[in-house]
Protein backbone atom coordinates (compact mmCIF):
# COMPACT_ATOMS: atom_id res chain seq x y z
CA UNK A 1 0.00 0.00 0.00
CA UNK A 2 1.06 3.42 -0.60
CA UNK A 3 1.50 6.02 1.89
CA UNK A 4 -1.20 8.04 0.00
CA UNK A 5 -3.98 4.83 0.14
CA UNK A 6 -3.29 3.90 3.83
CA UNK A 7 -4.16 7.32 4.75
CA UNK A 8 -7.02 7.62 3.35
CA UNK A 9 -7.55 3.57 4.98
CA UNK A 10 -6.87 5.08 8.17
CA UNK A 11 -9.51 7.40 8.02
CA UNK A 12 -12.39 4.75 7.25
CA UNK A 13 -11.33 3.10 9.90
CA UNK A 14 -11.83 5.77 12.64
CA UNK A 15 -14.93 6.53 10.77
CA UNK A 16 -16.17 2.83 11.04
CA UNK A 17 -15.43 2.71 14.95
CA UNK A 18 -17.06 5.83 15.27
CA UNK A 19 -19.96 4.63 14.11
CA UNK A 20 -19.61 1.48 16.43
CA UNK A 21 -19.12 3.90 19.40
CA UNK A 22 -21.94 6.11 18.76
CA UNK A 23 -24.30 2.48 18.31
CA UNK A 24 -23.10 1.62 21.86
CA UNK A 25 -24.03 4.79 23.21
CA UNK A 26 -27.19 4.26 22.38
CA UNK A 27 -27.25 1.40 24.47
CA UNK A 28 -25.96 2.90 27.23
CA UNK A 29 -27.98 5.67 27.29
CA UNK A 30 -31.30 3.60 27.15
CA UNK A 31 -29.97 1.57 29.78
CA UNK A 32 -29.31 4.10 32.14
CA UNK A 33 -32.89 5.90 31.04
CA UNK A 34 -34.16 2.77 32.33
CA UNK A 35 -35.39 2.09 28.60
CA UNK A 36 -33.88 -1.48 28.84
CA UNK A 37 -33.13 -3.78 31.50
CA UNK A 38 -31.14 -7.00 31.91
CA UNK A 39 -34.16 -9.17 32.01
CA UNK A 40 -34.38 -7.43 27.97
CA UNK A 41 -30.90 -8.28 27.10
CA UNK A 42 -31.26 -11.51 28.14
CA UNK A 43 -34.03 -12.21 25.24
CA UNK A 44 -32.04 -10.31 23.21
CA UNK A 45 -29.05 -12.45 23.59
CA UNK A 46 -31.38 -15.08 21.88
CA UNK A 47 -32.07 -13.31 19.13
CA UNK A 48 -28.77 -12.34 17.80
CA UNK A 49 -27.12 -15.54 18.70
CA UNK A 50 -29.64 -17.96 17.11
CA UNK A 51 -30.93 -15.78 14.53
CA UNK A 52 -29.11 -12.19 13.28
CA UNK A 53 -25.84 -13.70 13.63
CA UNK A 54 -25.95 -16.75 11.33
CA UNK A 55 -27.83 -14.49 8.58
CA UNK A 56 -25.01 -11.41 8.58
CA UNK A 57 -22.46 -14.51 7.57
CA UNK A 58 -24.51 -15.31 4.99
CA UNK A 59 -24.94 -11.56 3.65
CA UNK A 60 -21.48 -11.47 2.90
CA UNK A 61 -21.56 -14.08 0.19
CA UNK A 62 -24.98 -13.90 -1.46
CA UNK A 63 -24.14 -10.77 -3.51
CA UNK A 64 -22.11 -13.50 -5.66
CA UNK A 65 -19.00 -10.72 -6.53
CA UNK A 66 -16.39 -12.41 -4.57
CA UNK A 67 -13.67 -14.30 -7.46
CA UNK A 68 -11.19 -15.13 -5.00
CA UNK A 69 -9.43 -18.54 -6.57
CA UNK A 70 -10.52 -21.86 -4.74
CA UNK A 71 -6.92 -23.00 -3.99
CA UNK A 72 -6.40 -20.22 -1.74
CA UNK A 73 -10.26 -20.59 -0.40
CA UNK A 74 -8.64 -24.20 0.76
CA UNK A 75 -5.29 -23.06 1.99
CA UNK A 76 -7.12 -20.12 4.12
CA UNK A 77 -9.19 -22.72 5.67
CA UNK A 78 -6.42 -24.84 6.54
CA UNK A 79 -4.67 -21.87 8.08
CA UNK A 80 -7.57 -20.67 9.95
CA UNK A 81 -8.19 -24.24 11.13
CA UNK A 82 -4.77 -24.46 12.50
CA UNK A 83 -4.62 -20.33 13.91
CA UNK A 84 -7.37 -21.00 15.79
CA UNK A 85 -6.67 -24.37 17.70
CA UNK A 86 -3.30 -22.41 18.50
CA UNK A 87 -5.37 -19.87 19.84
CA UNK A 88 -7.37 -22.18 21.96
CA UNK A 89 -3.66 -23.87 23.30
CA UNK A 90 -2.58 -20.24 24.46
CA UNK A 91 -6.14 -19.13 25.87
CA UNK A 92 -5.86 -21.90 28.20
CA UNK A 93 -2.26 -20.96 29.23
CA UNK A 94 -1.79 -17.39 28.62
CA UNK A 95 -4.70 -16.00 31.42
CA UNK A 96 -2.04 -17.58 34.17
CA UNK A 97 0.51 -15.26 33.09
CA UNK A 98 -1.41 -12.35 32.82
CA UNK A 99 -2.01 -12.95 36.61
CA UNK A 100 -5.96 -13.46 36.11
CA UNK A 101 -7.68 -14.64 39.02
CA UNK A 102 -8.78 -18.25 38.86
CA UNK A 103 -12.47 -17.54 38.60
CA UNK A 104 -12.01 -15.60 35.82
CA UNK A 105 -9.32 -17.58 33.38
CA UNK A 106 -12.37 -19.25 31.74
CA UNK A 107 -13.55 -15.74 30.46
CA UNK A 108 -9.97 -14.86 29.84
CA UNK A 109 -9.63 -18.30 27.81
CA UNK A 110 -12.46 -17.33 25.44
CA UNK A 111 -11.28 -13.61 24.85
CA UNK A 112 -7.97 -15.19 23.90
CA UNK A 113 -8.89 -17.29 21.33
CA UNK A 114 -11.88 -14.88 20.21
CA UNK A 115 -12.22 -11.14 18.56
CA UNK A 116 -15.18 -9.53 17.41
CA UNK A 117 -14.78 -10.72 14.07
CA UNK A 118 -18.49 -10.34 12.52
CA UNK A 119 -20.32 -7.74 14.64
CA UNK A 120 -16.94 -5.16 14.42
CA UNK A 121 -14.99 -7.06 11.80
CA UNK A 122 -17.35 -7.67 8.90
CA UNK A 123 -18.55 -4.06 8.82
CA UNK A 124 -15.00 -2.65 9.20
CA UNK A 125 -13.38 -5.33 6.38
CA UNK A 126 -16.31 -4.55 4.10
CA UNK A 127 -14.92 -0.53 4.68
CA UNK A 128 -11.30 -1.33 4.03
CA UNK A 129 -10.26 -4.15 2.29
CA UNK A 130 -10.03 -5.05 -1.26
CA UNK A 131 -13.40 -7.17 -2.91
CA UNK A 132 -11.36 -10.55 -2.56
CA UNK A 133 -10.28 -10.55 0.54
CA UNK A 134 -14.42 -10.02 1.76
CA UNK A 135 -13.51 -14.35 1.08
CA UNK A 136 -11.02 -14.49 3.97
CA UNK A 137 -12.84 -12.72 6.34
CA UNK A 138 -15.81 -14.95 5.88
CA UNK A 139 -13.56 -18.17 6.27
CA UNK A 140 -12.69 -16.29 9.31
CA UNK A 141 -16.25 -15.93 10.66
CA UNK A 142 -16.89 -19.68 10.04
CA UNK A 143 -14.15 -21.18 12.14
CA UNK A 144 -15.05 -18.77 14.53
CA UNK A 145 -18.67 -20.16 14.65
CA UNK A 146 -17.31 -23.86 14.50
CA UNK A 147 -15.12 -22.86 17.76
CA UNK A 148 -17.41 -20.79 18.96
CA UNK A 149 -20.32 -23.09 19.64
CA UNK A 150 -17.65 -26.35 20.32
CA UNK A 151 -15.19 -25.07 21.74
CA UNK A 152 -16.18 -21.92 23.62
CA UNK A 153 -19.68 -23.35 24.73
CA UNK A 154 -17.52 -26.49 26.45
CA UNK A 155 -15.49 -23.65 28.04
CA UNK A 156 -17.22 -21.30 29.06
CA UNK A 157 -19.77 -23.96 30.48
CA UNK A 158 -17.97 -26.74 31.54
CA UNK A 159 -20.36 -29.33 29.83
CA UNK A 160 -19.30 -31.74 27.24
CA UNK A 161 -20.13 -31.20 23.21
CA UNK A 162 -22.91 -32.63 22.22
CA UNK A 163 -24.40 -32.78 18.59
CA UNK A 164 -26.78 -30.03 18.78
CA UNK A 165 -24.29 -28.18 19.97
CA UNK A 166 -22.41 -29.10 17.13
CA UNK A 167 -25.74 -28.13 14.74
CA UNK A 168 -25.99 -24.16 15.68
CA UNK A 169 -27.21 -21.40 13.79
CA UNK A 170 -23.74 -20.07 13.47
CA UNK A 171 -21.89 -23.57 12.30
CA UNK A 172 -24.73 -24.03 9.71
CA UNK A 173 -24.35 -20.76 8.54
CA UNK A 174 -20.94 -20.47 7.97
CA UNK A 175 -20.90 -23.58 5.82
CA UNK A 176 -23.89 -22.44 3.91
CA UNK A 177 -22.28 -18.63 2.88
CA UNK A 178 -19.18 -21.08 2.56
CA UNK A 179 -20.90 -23.67 -0.57
CA UNK A 180 -22.83 -20.36 -1.89
CA UNK A 181 -19.45 -19.06 -2.71
CA UNK A 182 -18.04 -22.46 -3.71
CA UNK A 183 -20.77 -22.89 -5.73
CA UNK A 184 -21.75 -19.90 -6.50
CA UNK A 185 -25.22 -20.28 -6.21
CA UNK A 186 -27.41 -17.94 -7.41
CA UNK A 187 -30.22 -16.98 -4.37
CA UNK A 188 -33.34 -15.26 -5.31
CA UNK A 189 -34.34 -11.75 -4.34
CA UNK A 190 -36.97 -12.59 -1.66
CA UNK A 191 -34.76 -14.62 0.53
CA UNK A 192 -31.82 -13.00 -0.08
CA UNK A 193 -33.43 -9.80 1.21
CA UNK A 194 -35.13 -11.50 4.09
CA UNK A 195 -31.11 -12.60 4.62
CA UNK A 196 -29.85 -9.27 4.29
CA UNK A 197 -32.21 -7.34 6.42
CA UNK A 198 -31.98 -9.74 9.48
CA UNK A 199 -28.24 -9.91 9.47
CA UNK A 200 -27.49 -6.24 9.22
CA UNK A 201 -29.52 -5.71 12.57
CA UNK A 202 -27.27 -7.65 14.39
CA UNK A 203 -24.42 -4.77 14.39
CA UNK A 204 -27.28 -2.64 15.96
CA UNK A 205 -28.01 -4.79 17.96
CA UNK A 206 -25.57 -6.34 19.47
CA UNK A 207 -23.65 -2.40 20.31
CA UNK A 208 -27.18 -1.73 22.46
CA UNK A 209 -26.02 -4.76 24.65
CA UNK A 210 -22.99 -4.20 24.90
CA UNK A 211 -23.74 -0.51 25.72
CA UNK A 212 -26.48 -1.54 28.16
CA UNK A 213 -23.73 -3.97 29.79
CA UNK A 214 -21.23 -0.76 29.81
CA UNK A 215 -23.57 0.86 31.58
CA UNK A 216 -23.44 -0.98 34.93
CA UNK A 217 -19.50 -0.64 35.29
CA UNK A 218 -17.42 2.26 35.88
CA UNK A 219 -15.10 3.22 32.82
CA UNK A 220 -12.22 4.79 34.90
CA UNK A 221 -12.10 1.44 37.03
CA UNK A 222 -12.22 -0.84 33.59
CA UNK A 223 -8.85 1.65 32.77
CA UNK A 224 -7.35 1.20 35.91
CA UNK A 225 -7.14 -2.76 35.44
CA UNK A 226 -3.62 -3.64 34.54
CA UNK A 227 -4.67 -7.35 33.78
CA UNK A 228 -6.73 -5.82 30.88
CA UNK A 229 -3.85 -3.50 29.91
CA UNK A 230 -1.43 -6.92 29.61
CA UNK A 231 -4.02 -8.54 27.77
CA UNK A 232 -4.31 -5.72 25.39
CA UNK A 233 -0.28 -5.64 24.46
CA UNK A 234 -0.16 -9.12 24.01
CA UNK A 235 -3.92 -10.03 22.19
CA UNK A 236 -3.95 -7.07 20.70
CA UNK A 237 -0.48 -5.71 19.44
CA UNK A 238 1.78 -8.87 20.08
CA UNK A 239 -0.21 -11.46 19.00
CA UNK A 240 -1.20 -10.34 15.53
CA UNK A 241 2.14 -9.03 14.63
CA UNK A 242 3.40 -12.10 15.20
CA UNK A 243 0.76 -14.18 13.35
CA UNK A 244 1.18 -11.74 10.31
CA UNK A 245 4.63 -11.71 10.30
CA UNK A 246 4.65 -15.15 10.26
CA UNK A 247 2.10 -15.79 7.23
CA UNK A 248 4.41 -12.92 5.01
CA UNK A 249 6.94 -15.51 5.99
CA UNK A 250 4.85 -18.05 4.71
CA UNK A 251 4.45 -16.11 1.11
CA UNK A 252 0.65 -16.72 1.71
CA UNK A 253 -2.12 -14.68 -0.22
CA UNK A 254 -1.68 -11.18 0.14
CA UNK A 255 -5.62 -10.40 0.36
CA UNK A 256 -5.35 -13.10 3.40
CA UNK A 257 -3.00 -11.88 4.92
CA UNK A 258 -4.32 -8.59 5.69
CA UNK A 259 -7.64 -9.83 6.30
CA UNK A 260 -6.28 -12.21 8.81
CA UNK A 261 -4.12 -9.57 9.78
CA UNK A 262 -7.28 -7.21 10.64
CA UNK A 263 -9.44 -9.95 12.06
CA UNK A 264 -6.63 -10.97 14.88
CA UNK A 265 -6.59 -7.17 15.53
CA UNK A 266 -9.66 -6.73 16.44
CA UNK A 267 -11.68 -5.97 20.27
CA UNK A 268 -12.56 -8.73 22.01
CA UNK A 269 -15.55 -10.57 20.89
CA UNK A 270 -19.26 -10.12 22.00
CA UNK A 271 -20.49 -13.90 21.70
CA UNK A 272 -18.62 -14.29 24.90
CA UNK A 273 -20.64 -11.73 27.04
CA UNK A 274 -23.57 -13.00 24.73
CA UNK A 275 -23.75 -16.69 25.56
CA UNK A 276 -22.62 -16.01 29.25
CA UNK A 277 -26.00 -13.66 29.45
CA UNK A 278 -27.83 -16.38 28.21
CA UNK A 279 -26.56 -18.71 30.24
CA UNK A 280 -27.01 -16.40 32.84
CA UNK A 281 -23.20 -16.07 34.08
CA UNK A 282 -21.63 -12.95 35.59
CA UNK A 283 -20.84 -10.81 32.81
CA UNK A 284 -18.77 -7.66 34.39
CA UNK A 285 -15.65 -9.11 33.69
CA UNK A 286 -16.34 -9.96 29.93
CA UNK A 287 -18.09 -6.54 30.05
CA UNK A 288 -14.98 -4.69 31.11
CA UNK A 289 -12.71 -6.34 28.75
CA UNK A 290 -14.38 -6.00 25.61
CA UNK A 291 -15.22 -1.89 26.95
CA UNK A 292 -11.86 -1.40 27.29
CA UNK A 293 -10.36 -3.05 24.29
CA UNK A 294 -12.79 -1.38 21.51
CA UNK A 295 -12.16 1.36 23.19
CA UNK A 296 -8.64 1.32 22.49
CA UNK A 297 -9.17 -0.87 19.01
CA UNK A 298 -9.32 2.98 17.63
CA UNK A 299 -5.96 2.80 17.96
CA UNK A 300 -4.22 -0.65 17.88
CA UNK A 301 -5.77 -1.08 14.53
CA UNK A 302 -4.52 1.53 12.84
CA UNK A 303 -1.02 1.55 14.42
CA UNK A 304 -0.86 -2.33 13.24
CA UNK A 305 -1.80 -1.49 9.79
CA UNK A 306 0.24 1.50 9.43
CA UNK A 307 3.30 -0.70 10.59
CA UNK A 308 2.60 -4.14 9.24
CA UNK A 309 1.31 -2.97 5.46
Amino acid sequence: MSAQTYQLETFVILQQMAVIACLVLIGYGSYKKNVIDNRFCRQLSVLIVDFTNPALMITAVISGDITADRKDVLSALLIAAVMYALLCVLGAVVPRFLGVQKEDRRFYHMLTVYTNTGFIGIPLATAILPENAMIYVIIFNIMFSIYMYTHGVLVLGGEGIKLKKLISPGTVSGVAALLIYWFRISVPDMPASFVRYLGNSTTFLTMIMLGASIAQQSIIKCFQDRIVWRYIIYRMLALPAAMTLILKWMHCNSDMILAYCLMLALPAANMPLILAEKEGYPTATLSKVILTTTLVSFFTITCLLSVLF
